[in-house]
């Protein structure tokens, strides 16, 4: 299932949730899901970054390294 669709099956579900408790679960599933998401995304723009970098200005990463 992708991102979008699993978000929008949590939601519902939470929205559904007959009780406090299985409300507060569907919550906190989603509260994961968008966090680990967040931090896909978080990793991806660090290596496109650390790429373009790169590319603007070759082997000034390697310097900096020592």
């Amino acid at each position: 299932m992708r991102f979008e669709e699993r978000v929008m099956d949590l939601c519902a579900r939470a929205i559904a949730a007959e009780d406090e408790v299985q409300t507060q679960s569907m919550l906190g599933e989603l509260r994961g899901l968008l966090h680990r998401r967040i931090e896909e995304l978080r990793n991806t723009l660090a290596i496109v970054s650390a790429a373009a970098a790169e590319v603007e200005a070759p082997g000034r990463a390697e310097d900096s390294r020592g």
